[in-house]
């Protein structure tokens, strides 16, 4: 039997990372004699955002090696109060490329600490999306992955709200919601809210049935994206799994079985997911 390569219908970017890279574009087509500077990584894809460098961005990781009214980009993930006040300070150009999810999930945070709320969100504690919503409201609870599988989550709230990372688990956040509500009614008040994006969870639903009816899974992406990662771990319940940000990291000894599946996390451009099918076909002889 021929070994077959399985691609998951939901691969390359999603419509965020679409809108932000086309912006990026657009800014170095429209500035060619001067650098457009990004802010650390407005994505987390290596592999793209070394393309773009190519073509005339410059990644720093510090606003203070970005020169006064410089044309800068901000990150998709969101950017702390305090980072945009140094932007003005510096009379900065602003590119904002916040993506829609993220943006209302920080309105909500907002919204509720307004209200008197408590809120709770499950996500990475160290991952720049959770920091940008932290420093929006610093008396926010973060919620980890070792906390939700191992404590109680007991807090003494009179009234929280309750929200995720846009690229969380599905299931790590139905699994802190149960716990964060049990024992809580009829005393208390729970505002819950799914601000996982859309198509993050179209992604963890797909890897599931592909995973199951594959011998080996091929979870590609930067390695510093959440959702990529999260698809790995899920990936990997079910199957032989590797998690690769570029085609060179494949070998043969990866490509047991008669079915390969590959997926990929929401900032992989298609260009790189093309590459990946055919360093595949190389190596499975097709």
């Amino acid at each position: 039997m021929s070994v077959k390569l399985i691609v998951a219908s939901n691969c390359g970017f999603c419509v965020g990372v679409k809108n932000a890279v086309g912006l990026v574009e657009k800014a170095l087509s429209e500035h060619p004699n001067e650098l457009v500077y990004s802010l650390g990584m407005f994505i987390h894809n290596e592999k793209e955002i070394a393309r773009l460098v190519k073509k005339g961005l410059c990644v720093v990781d510090s606003i203070e090696d970005i020169p006064d009214k410089a044309l800068v980009l901000l990150p998709s993930h969101g950017t702390p109060p305090e980072l945009r006040k140094r932007c003005d300070e510096k009379r900065l150009r602003i590119i904002d490329l916040i993506c829609v999810y993220v943006r209302r999930l920080q309105e909500i945070v907002v919204n509720l600490h307004k209200e008197g709320f408590s809120v709770v969100m499950v996500g990475d504690k160290e991952h720049p999306e959770v920091l940008a919503v932290k420093s929006l409201v610093p008396e926010l609870i973060v919620v980890d992955k070792e906390s939700v599988l191992n404590d109680n989550l007991s807090f003494n709230f009179v009234n929280y709200g309750v929200v995720s990372q846009t690229t969380q688990s599905v299931q790590l956040y139905k699994a802190a919601v149960e716990k964060l509500i049990s024992g809580s009614f009829p005393s208390k008040e729970v505002r819950i809210f799914n601000t996982i994006c859309r198509d993050v969870v179209e992604r963890q639903r797909e890897v599931v049935e592909l995973a199951k009816h594959s011998d080996v899974l091929l979870v590609i992406g930067g390695k510093k994206s959440a959702n990529t990662k999260r698809l790995y771990e899920i990936g990997k319940q079910y199957t032989q799994a590797y998690h690769l940000s570029s085609p060179e990291e494949l070998t043969c000894d990866m490509l047991g079985g008669d079915r390969i599946g590959l997926i990929s996390g929401t900032s992989t451009p298609d260009w790189l997911v093309k590459a990946f099918e055919k360093r595949v076909n190389e190596l499975i002889g097709k």
